[in-house]
């Protein structure tokens, strides 16, 4: 049985481990995730793309 596509998560962390990290876990868990380093881009990506959550740190 194939796993199926769970959800748009945006994670905004500036420290790249921690973006790497939950982009592995999230992306194993077949949630669509897009990463960012910073407020304003987390603002552009959340007003052009359909986002089901936000993580910011």
């Amino acid at each position: 049985m194939s796993e199926q596509y769970k959800g748009d998560i945006l994670i905004v962390d500036d420290t790249p481990e921690n973006l790497k990290f939950l982009s592995k876990t999230l992306a194993e868990q077949h949630y669509k995730v897009r990463s960012v380093t910073d407020g304003p881009m987390a603002l552009t990506v959340a007003q052009t793309a359909p986002l089901d959550l936000i993580l910011l740190d």
